[in-house]
């Protein structure tokens, strides 16, 4: 029996799912968000977190209201400190079911999602984290350029076919499954979830991909179903080709904040700070082949490219020092404190 599957049996909730949802000024998207809530169709229990993460749109007083009409089994958490990962590990305090999952304040579930999702995370314990597909809704006028860059937007397959995907890859959150117990193991080992990206006034960030990672550190996988389906609302501000350069931009700077989590999945037993150093030279390269190639063929694809490789570059020397301080945070964490539940869950067998 894996170490994941070890740490999955142990003191385990009751069968049932927390759906968790952080919102800041969301009174306008949250309707279809709730109104999906409302339509699912699961027969095991279920419950709604929503999180209000410093609104001051009236956000609380709709949801109140909707909520209360709609019989629906729910907990109103405040979070005056701004930031998702700040808001989710609050909610993640405040789970009663095995399964959690992370549904952002512009989905809306298809009605069979609890059910479908549980089924699998029943059938494979070794799962930390599964993701499905998020869909572009029919009457959201897309720009020509979407299709190519719908991930960055967590819409669209996450994975070539359903089951586990490649070990550091990471999940988008939208839609995500999370395993109590996984996360409880994190909380317990005062695991601090730094990852942001700016995405302008949208409360979202890279802390989605850094848990699905550190589970994994744990010994979970990561999933990917396409019979996990769910409407993405995206507002029409962010469908702006500046909008996508600002993401890209920021997701690229982030990247040497995730790294420290892929050495230790990598099983590497070498230095952390080699690993960190043999990426500059490619990332120098490909910096340098996308300038050619952009000065000669200025294409929005290759601007892209462009933004990618020079923000990569720029966040692995701004964010170095940052980087070095997460790895020596987490190695004790997950390097060290693994031992013992191995060593825990042998006495338990």
């Amino acid at each position: 029996m894996s170490n994941s599957t070890k740490l999955a049996a142990q003191n385990q909730k009751p069968l049932g799912v927390s759906i968790i949802c952080c919102t800041y000024n969301g009174k306008n998207r949250l309707q279809k968000t709730f109104d999906g809530i409302r339509n699912l169709i699961y027969d095991e229990d279920w419950e709604f977190i929503l999180v209000d993460n410093n609104s001051n749109d009236g956000t609380t007083d709709f949801a109140k209201s909707y909520l209360h009409e709609s019989n629906i089994v729910f907990k109103l958490l405040q979070c005056p400190t701004p930031g998702k990962n700040f808001a989710l590990w609050m909610a993640f305090e405040a789970v009663n079911y095995r399964y959690i999952l992370i549904c952002d304040d512009d989905n809306q579930l298809f009605p069979d999602y609890l059910a479908t999702g549980v089924d699998i995370l029943e059938k494979n314990s070794n799962i930390g984290a599964m993701g499905g597909i998020g869909i572009m809704p029919d009457d959201i006028s897309k720009p020509e350029w979407f299709d190519r860059y719908q991930l960055t937007y967590a819409i669209g397959s996450q994975a070539k076919k359903n089951g586990s995907i490649p070990k550091g890859w990471g999940l988008y959150g939208a839609g995500c499954f999370l395993r109590e117990s996984g996360i409880r193991k994190l909380i317990e080992l005062d695991l601090k979830i730094t990852s942001t990206v700016s995405r302008g006034k949208e409360l979202s960030g890279g802390e989605d991909i850094e848990i699905c990672l550190a589970l994994e550190c744990l010994g979970f996988s990561s999933w990917f179903d396409e019979n996990l389906k769910f409407y993405h609302h995206i507002e029409e501000q962010r469908l702006r080709w500046d909008y996508l350069l600002k993401l890209k931009s920021s997701i690229a700077s982030n990247f040497p904040i995730l790294e420290p989590y892929r050495f230790v999945i990598s099983g590497e037993s070498g230095s952390y700070l080699v690993f960190v150093l043999k990426q500059i030279p490619s990332l120098i390269w490909n910096f340098a082949f996308i300038q050619i190639v952009y000065f000669l063929r200025p294409q929005p694809k290759n601007k892209v490219f462009r933004i990618i490789y020079q923000y990569q570059m720029k966040g692995l020397f701004k964010n170095f020092r940052r980087s070095l301080n997460a790895f020596q945070k987490i190695k004790p964490i997950f390097l060290l404190n693994l031992n013992y539940i191995e060593k825990e869950s042998t006495l338990c067998d």
